[in-house]
């Protein structure tokens, strides 16, 4: 008795295993989602593995920071659930790129710091009927993905504020043990081991010298622009000097159309001269034409060299004390105190509230010259998400009607519970 009983047990978990494994024999079942599409939920899906590499890398970059990308496709190529996937095609795309200080220089060879980059992309496209009837995936690329790029300094902070000056990113919540940061460019997780901290406060001092270097480069650069000839012309001059372009090009079209088709060559010729008759018209009625680019110029330049008498003024005003605190900023400061900084007083700042603290980037957390993984930032991309979700699966509720059909962000979901899988990922990343 008790002997079946036990076989009972044996019997009763392995049906239960098989039916988590598996909840729906794979077929080619054609299900309607939410929004009308013809989607395959059940279709035998495929696992895909490719690469991108640029010409000006060597093929000796890829041999050092690619192998790093292959462990991790390894690690999750493993998982129960892409062996095959069902409803999806799942995609490991490996990519290598250099990136800079692009706030601070305009090329990466002026960057003294540029890093060269890896990005493995882990994409689950969801099947829809093709035109034969098989299963396939949107030519326009829907999809729910993972992009995990190593030793990519400058995705960690969103969107600079001035120059190389970023609000601190907002911790939210926690991944497997490291942080989930909210950005001005949406949620990131971050896993890094190393000891020295990944942002460095800013001063107030620091931020106020920041905002006259900008606008003492942009008067520089637009003196630089006023130099060129065509820019003393006014608007009016600029058209009346390309008048003649205007006609040999209109001329060319015009004897090339004739071949084909002279009602439409007519036409068109027809259209030009209403255009260029209306372009005259406005050029003789509209003021702004009399003005040239170097006007315009000029103008930035007064509103520039203003608004740096402003921030010296606001700088001069701080105690020597209050230039070293932390900077807060906040829009609305520029018309609640009245400045051209946009700081909140340090007495009166109120991080997360009332305004953001300021930081910088530490570039020195990151070896430029060294391929090892020693900082991973983590973007996550349900293709459909609720409005609490900014496109995370962490939010994600599978229960929901809309979201069943598509296996794309089911199975991304799936992948962000895996802790053994992504803590197996993390153990590689160097301290």
């Amino acid at each position: 008795m008790a002997r079946n009983f036990y076989l009972f047990i044996i019997l009763f978990l392995l049906v239960q295993s098989f039916g988590f494994a598996q909840e729906h024999p794979f077929s080619n079942e054609v299900v309607i989602d939410t929004y009308g599409s013809e989607t395959m939920p059940f279709a035998r899906g495929e696992v895909r593995k490719i690469q991108t590499t640029l010409p000006e890398f060597p093929v000796r970059y890829s041999d050092r920071y690619f192998p790093f990308l292959d462990k991790i496709t390894d690690i999750v190529a493993r998982w129960d659930k892409l062996n095959p996937p069902q409803g999806f095609r799942a995609t490991f795309h490996k990519l290598l790129d250099v990136t800079y200080d692009e706030e601070i220089y305009e090329y990466p060879g002026d960057d003294p710091l540029p890093h060269r980059v890896s990005e493995l992309r882990i994409i689950f496209e969801p099947y829809y009927v093709g035109d034969k009837g098989e299963p396939d995936v949107a030519e326009i690329g829907i999809s729910a993905s993972a992009s995990l790029r190593i030793n990519h300094l400058y995705i960690v902070a969103g969107s600079p504020i001035i120059a190389d000056i970023h609000s601190c990113p907002l911790k939210t919540a926690d991944f497997y043990g490291f942080p989930i940061y909210e950005t001005t460019n949406g949620e990131v997780t971050i896993i890094y081991k190393k000891q020295a901290p990944l942002f460095i406060p800013v001063t107030q001092e620091e931020y106020l010298n920041a905002h006259i270097s900008f606008w003492e480069n942009e008067i520089a650069n637009n003196k630089t622009e006023q130099k060129i000839p065509e820019n003393k012309m006014s608007v009016r001059e600029t058209v009346d000097s390309e008048k003649t372009e205007r006609q040999t090009a209109l001329e060319k079209a015009y004897q090339e159309m004739l071949k084909y088709d002279k009602k439409a060559a007519e036409d068109l010729k027809k259209t030009m001269m209403e255009v260029e008759s209306q372009l005259a018209s406005r050029m003789e009625s509209d003021p702004d034409a009399a003005y040239s680019k170097n006007d315009l110029l000029e103008n930035g330049n007064e509103i520039a060299t203003q608004t740096i008498k402003a921030l010296k003024a606001e700088l001069a005003a701080l105690s020597p004390e209050q230039r070293k605190k932390q900077a807060h900023y906040d829009a609305g400061a520029r018309e609640y105190y009245n400045n051209h900084s946009g700081l909140v007083p340090f007495e009166e700042a109120k991080p997360r509230i009332n305004c953001d603290p300021l930081i910088r980037i530490n570039k020195n957390t990151v070896d430029a010259n060294n391929p090892e993984p020693q900082l991973m930032v983590i973007r996550w991309r349900v293709l459909f998400s609720s409005a609490k979700s900014h496109l995370s699966p962490r939010f994600f509720d599978d229960d929901e009607k809309r979201y069943r059909a598509n296996r794309g962000d089911i199975g991304i979901a799936e992948l962000y519970k895996q802790k053994e899988i992504w803590n197996n990922i993390f153990g590689l990343i160097v301290e």
